[in-house]
């Protein structure tokens, strides 16, 4: 990462993320960043991008909700 790039240093860096139930449930999950597989492993997963991506998971594979 280049110094003063990251998301509290520069405003032109963000994630879009889209999240929405389809009839029939369906769900549909979408994470729009470019590095987005890279950064769960960070800091030992202890961050927020491991942090939803976690309770997305957690909510997919979660029998009662579907």
């Amino acid at each position: 990462m280049i110094p003063g790039q990251g998301g509290t240093g520069s405003p032109h860096v963000r994630a879009d993320m889209v999240l929405f139930e389809t009839p029939r449930a369906g769900a549909v999950s979408s994470v729009g960043a470019i590095n987005w597989l890279g950064s769960p492993g960070w800091n030992g997963y202890a961050n927020t991008v491991a942090r939803v991506a976690e309770n997305g998971l957690r909510q997919f594979m979660d029998p009662a909700r579907w």
